[in-house]
């Protein structure tokens, strides 16, 4: 270990003594990113608790939740379903094999939810650093100082906050962002700059290494877009019969195609995207109304154009890499498909400051 320890004032700016003003682009992101970590925290707070009521009790509702003591149970508070925890695994380990911090350097780990990610270091045997786990939900935060502490070799120096902004340049060996800026909300302008802008102030903010996983945009769903089209056409084709048209075969054949938008997960995200807020508004709360698929603030994710955000970055001198965890076959299995994830991991060496 070192021998002066990291505190909450060393990796946090004083807002009051704050002099650099940051660029337009980067404060746009960090307020609408803020405002939607808020809302982003305030919603694992709630279904921590409950999971860790009704799974982490061993089934008795008069037993205090057990704390959480491994990957899983931290996965599984976070209420990830199968595919993604296999998927989560894969990014945890894939962070550590690019991280590999050593003793006493530090990692922050922002948006860290429950902290799987540092149960993974210590089922690795590799947590001998100074863990920063960073999230806007006090009740996640709480939960990771009081289940680390125990386990972890090295320090763990958790922070309740929202605004990435407020990161000191330099202040941390290591920046590890999972996830965490895929959620914008829908009427937040282009969301691709605001990611960028936000990946640069993660690098900034380490000495070494940066690693921001996202959700890339996928591709249709072959099967579900062809079946789309077809209803597509067949619909055309009623409207267009006009006086021979049967309302009840058009509405059956709209529905279908509504249906299989909707059904496919880059589809469904393309036109909540897309669409003008109100009708995307009402189509998310149609949609939850019938199916527990559609989380208010999962269905936030917006997927990023990766190749382009790397080009981007590599133009303005970053040493940048990309890396896409979990595009096999069996990541098309599963009621919800979660992923590819790409991972955009940024190294200090050369990278100009």
């Amino acid at each position: 270990m070192r021998a002066t320890s990291l505190t909450k004032a060393h990796v946090l700016h004083d807002t009051n003594k704050f002099r650099g003003a940051p660029s337009r682009a980067l404060a746009d992101a960090g307020e609408a990113y803020a405002h939607t970590g808020a809302q982003l925290a305030s919603h694992y707070q709630r279904t921590t608790q409950q999971k860790l009521a009704t799974v982490l009790s061993e089934g008795s509702h008069k037993q205090k939740p057990r704390r959480i003591s491994s990957v899983q149970e931290a996965m599984d508070a976070a209420r990830y379903n199968s595919a993604q925890a296999r998927v989560q695994r894969e990014v945890y380990n894939a962070v550590l094999d690019i991280t590999t911090p050593q003793p006493g350097e530090s990692l922050l780990d922002w948006g860290a939810n429950t902290g799987a990610l540092g149960f993974s270091a210590i089922e690795r045997g590799e947590d001998s650093f100074v863990y920063i786990p960073v999230d806007g939900s006090p009740e996640a935060i709480a939960q990771i100082k009081n289940n680390l502490n125990e386990q972890f070799t090295g320090e763990v120096l958790p922070l309740v906050h929202t605004n990435p902004l407020d990161l000191k340049p330099g202040s941390v060996d290591h920046v590890i962002a999972l996830g965490s800026i895929t959620h914008w909300a829908l009427d937040i302008p282009d969301v691709q700059a605001k990611v960028e802008a936000l990946i640069e102030n993660f690098a900034k903010a380490s000495r070494k290494t940066a690693v921001i996983s996202l959700y890339p945009m996928r591709r249709f769903n072959t099967t579900a877009l062809s079946w789309g089209i077809l209803a597509g056409l067949s619909t055309y084709t009623e409207v267009m019969n006009g006086t021979s048209v049967d309302p009840s075969s058009s509405a059956l054949l709209g529905l279908s195609l509504t249906a299989m938008l909707f059904a496919n997960p880059s589809s469904r995200r393309t036109l909540l995207n897309n669409l003008p807020t109100p009708i995307a508004t009402a189509g998310r709360a149609l949609a939850t109304r019938f199916s527990t698929e559609f989380d208010p603030v999962g269905n936030w994710i917006h997927e990023i154009d990766t190749p382009a955000l790397l080009a981007s970055l590599r133009r303005k001198g970053y040493n940048v890499e990309l890396i896409s965890v979990d595009k096999g076959p069996e990541a098309k299995k599963g009621a919800i498909p979660h992923g590819p994830w790409d991972l955009i991991v940024i190294r200090q060496s050369q990278a100009r400051p």
